[in-house]
């Protein structure tokens, strides 16, 4: 019985954090998709002009 109600509250935090982590990630998610595609530019213009770093 005991260790049912701990599973149960380790579950619901889990549940918890995952919904806040969702709702970041929701929030950041355009920016860190701007960062990524600026950098994947970088690379590129990079590899173009034969610079590898």
């Amino acid at each position: 019985m005991v260790a049912n109600s701990a599973y149960l509250s380790v579950s619901s935090n889990v549940i918890n954090g995952f919904r806040v982590f969702r709702y970041l990630l929701a929030i950041m998610y355009p920016s860190l998709l701007a960062t990524a595609q600026k950098r994947i530019d970088l690379s590129r213009d990079n590899i173009r002009s034969g610079k590898f770093s």
